[in-house]
């Protein structure tokens, strides 16, 4: 299931302040500066990383009662920790605000109007999102748990194929210049990276363009451009981060949301635990 679609920017006067197309250069330089910044394999280029992590890191993590090892904590990425721009951005009422309202109502549209198993389950999981998964670890308060901004402006790149496992949804929204050379977003029916099957789709890049689908289940990535710049706001539902709160609800963040987020070694615990 996917859904293709396109924000004009000129109909908000706050977004098109940022996002038009002759002013986005200021949206992605403030990204840049609010941005947790790192590279990967999967995408060859540099991403900026906004609202929850629960990737691998020496801290925080949380001990289950006579359990033998510590187990990793969600925690919000360094530039989305209160206090540190990237968390005044997320939790402002500005531009950014209005950029993921619009994108959240798309994804809702999107998962409403499909009668299928998958987008049902998808969509009450966003509303237990937005209950269960505290609001520093959501972006704009919405049910994104990440936004991730993938992008150099370099004149040129390329994002290889790869699936977004994680994901229980995606919302992709498309900046840059129309005028670029290549740059299509491609989409393969294989299930497996060593099979990638037939290739289902291709959308042409398009400023203000939304692609909304299940990127955990699809083979997709960006052909080689050249001639311009371009990058993707990408808002995604961590299923990690989302089954955390599912399974112990926020019995052992609160320990570290209650410790003001220390950045050095933290163990959330049981409370009769006194092991770790």
């Amino acid at each position: 299931m996917f859904m293709k679609t396109k924000i004009s920017f000129h109909d908000h006067c706050i977004m098109s302040n940022f996002l038009s197309k002759t002013r986005y250069h200021i949206a992605f330089e403030i990204f840049k500066k609010g941005g947790s910044k790192m590279e990967t394999n999967k995408r060859m280029m540099q991403m900026f990383l906004f609202g929850g992590t629960i990737g691998w890191s020496r801290t925080p993590m949380f001990h289950i009662g006579r359990s033998e090892k510590n187990h990793m904590l969600p925690r919000p990425v360094v530039s989305c920790r209160p206090g540190n721009y990237g968390y005044l951005l997320t939790h402002s009422d500005n531009w950014l605000q209005k950029l993921t309202n619009t994108v959240q109502d798309l994804t809702i549209d999107f998962l409403t109007k499909d009668d299928s198993k998958k987008s049902k389950e998808v969509l009450d999981l966003t509303r237990k999102c937005k209950q269960i998964v505290p609001s520093c670890l959501r972006i704009c308060n919405s049910f994104f748990t990440a936004m991730i901004v993938v992008g150099d402006f370099s004149g040129g790149g390329q994002i290889p194929l790869h699936k977004d496992n994680d994901d229980h949804i995606n919302a992709i929204v498309s900046i840059g210049d129309n005028n670029i050379k290549g740059g299509r977003t491609i989409y393969y029916s294989g299930v497996k990276m060593k099979d990638l099957g037939k290739k289902e789709r291709a959308v042409h890049f398009e400023h203000g363009r939304v692609q909304i689908g299940y990127f955990d289940d699809i083979i997709h990535g960006a052909e080689k451009w050249t001639d311009g710049n371009r990058c993707i706001i990408n808002f995604c539902m961590k299923k990690k981060i989302l089954n955390h709160f599912l399974q112990f609800g926020d019995k052992y963040y609160s320990q570290f949301m209650n410790a003001g987020y220390p950045r050095g070694l933290f163990v959330s615990k049981d409370s009769e635990d006194t092991s770790v």
